[in-house]
């Protein structure tokens, strides 16, 4: 009787601890220490950076086509359109992997992080102190910037320029800049494996350089000469807009007439491929706002649907890239070969151990059994 006892224990703890095992396999813990001489949390950062701020909103902005008559109280304003979130996708056993993995260990299947806010991940996405100035027409202008983000999570910049006296100049560059961009981050699995949850990482910040702020790039402002007595007073606008669903091309026009309009925009259309190397930004908290909360290869999709749109960084130690630079920013495309490499999951080896100890546990305890029945005997 109490052989059977102990035998149903035993079984218990061996069953049990598998199961165990088998659970914690898939509880993962974010890992932002340092990894093969990198620390993981900076190339977060600094991966967001290069996605986001250069291959996106900068892009797009410094793509603006506008024009300005050159007389006194002429007036423009354009418009940019870019998504609240962007995607970047690493291969097997690369850095994302190891950041959704305990301790470096690494989890497979987790290839892409979601920076900012879109439907699927509700992350914080907030821009800080927008500005746009020129540094060289500054007493001779006014300027004027605002932003915000629409329900379909992107992100709306409406700006204006205005001479206060005739221009000779043929052109004047517009720098736009912020204190801050701030965005939530997010480690899928694209595969949908229900063992691998999608995992909230942290915040990343992006800023300027001491006293310099945030560099979001350079709308030049062709200036057209107007002949004319008269000054022009009606203001003309451009807009330019960027697809978020599919890579894309980019096609425009600007009329030469004053009062102007141009406009710029984007259609998906044809995948198109672009590299970039990371780019570092100093951390620091905190507008608009919609917050409800370094070598190898790796990707980035911008997209406001689920179809992702990619774009590969460059530095990979496991990967060639080709490089054919994309007309708009919203999508960039580059096809790498990801190391093969194959990570335990997290948990595995503990369940391993566990299992062995089981094992081990209970032919311990029947040979004491059959010990102690041939004494009796």
């Amino acid at each position: 009787m109490k052989k059977r006892i102990l035998l149903s224990l035993l079984g218990t703890v061996v069953l049990g601890t598998s199961m165990l095992s088998t659970t914690t396999q898939n509880v993962e813990a974010i890992f932002l220490g340092n990894y093969q001489g990198q620390n993981l949390a900076d190339r977060l950062k600094n991966e967001g950076h290069t996605a986001y701020v250069d291959n996106l909103l900068k892009k797009e902005i410094e793509s603006t086509s506008v024009e300005i008559s050159s007389k006194k109280d002429s007036e423009v304003s354009f418009s940019i359109e870019v998504p609240t979130w962007v995607v970047v996708t690493a291969g097997s056993g690369e850095w994302i992997e190891r950041i959704a993995g305990n301790n470096n260990l690494g989890v497979p299947g987790y290839t892409q992080m979601y920076y900012g806010k879109n439907n699927d991940y509700n992350r914080t996405f907030e821009v800080r102190g927008l500005s746009i100035d020129s540094k060289t027409k500054a007493n001779n202008i006014a300027t004027n910037i605002t932003s915000n983000v629409t329900t379909n999570n992107m992100l709306e910049i409406t700006a204006s320029v205005k001479l206060n006296e005739d221009v000779t100049d043929t052109e004047i560059p517009l720098e736009v800049t912020a204190d801050a961009i701030e965005l939530g981050t997010t480690v899928v699995d694209p595969t949908g494996n229900k063992l691998n949850p999608s995992l909230e990482v942290q915040n990343v910040i992006f800023e300027g350089n001491g006293n310099t702020k945030l560099d979001l790039g350079t709308v030049n402002v062709a200036v057209k000469a107007d002949t004319t007595t008269s000054s022009s007073t009606t203001p003309s606008t451009s807009t330019s807009s960027s697809s978020s669903t599919t890579p894309s091309t980019s096609t425009s026009s600007s009329s030469s007439t004053t009062p102007s309009t141009s406009t710029s925009s984007s259609s998906s259309t044809t995948p198109s491929t672009s590299t970039s190397s990371s780019s570092s930004a100093s951390a620091s908290s905190s507008g608009m706002s919609t917050d409800p909360s370094t070598s190898t290869s790796s990707s980035v999709t911008t997209a406001q649907a689920k179809t992702p749109v990619l774009y590969t960084a460059s530095g990979s130690s496991s990967s060639s890239s080709s490089s054919t630079m994309p007309t708009s920013s919203t999508s960039a495309k580059i096809s790498s070969t990801a190391s093969a490499s194959t990570l335990p999951k997290t948990g595995e080896k503990q369940s391993i151990w566990i299992t062995l100890m089981g094992i081990v546990l209970l032919g311990a305890s029947m040979f004491y059994l059959k010990k102690n029945k041939v004494k009796n005997k």
